[in-house]
């Protein structure tokens, strides 16, 4: 599929567009006729999944002292939807997740989803909750080619 600005900025070319941006911080409907969109508009859709909820990890108060071990992000979504009808979107907003406690990892963070009707758009999961076990992660990448 090919694009050019005028998809994304209405009227865009010479004197150019405004983009509309319609930001939802708790569940919602996204109208989409009352946003003056067609059929073969294009939506970005940007969302993120609830993090995880952080834990507290206390490993022999008497010697170490205790720590905390915060739970992971939501995963990130960037996507270009492309309308095929005109039904509105149900956007539902993933809850950020419950702390634990004293080796009980915290919950993790609800999905944030887009749906048009019954047709998943995209969702964006929630994060893990933080728990001692949870090593993080490090990835180093090398070449084999010569310098």
């Amino acid at each position: 599929m090919s694009s050019n600005l005028t998809t994304f900025f209405p009227g865009a070319g010479g004197g150019g567009g405004v983009l509309k941006v319609q930001e939802f911080t708790s569940s919602g409907t996204f109208d989409v006729a009352a946003a003056g969109l067609s059929i073969g508009d294009s939506i970005i859709i940007e969302l993120v999944g609830g993090g995880g909820g952080g834990n507290i990890y206390q490993y022999n108060y008497q010697i170490y002292y205790p720590r905390a071990m915060g739970g992971s992000g939501g995963h990130y979504v960037n996507k270009n939807f492309q309308l095929t009808s005109l039904t509105n979107l149900t956007i539902t907003i993933g809850a950020g997740g419950s702390r634990g406690t004293v080796y009980v990892q915290g919950t993790t963070g609800g999905d944030t989803s887009v749906y048009q009707g019954a047709t998943e758009v995209e969702t964006g999961t929630g994060g893990l909750g933080g728990w001692m076990a949870n090593p993080s992660t490090c990835l180093l990448y090398t070449s084999d080619a010569a310098d």
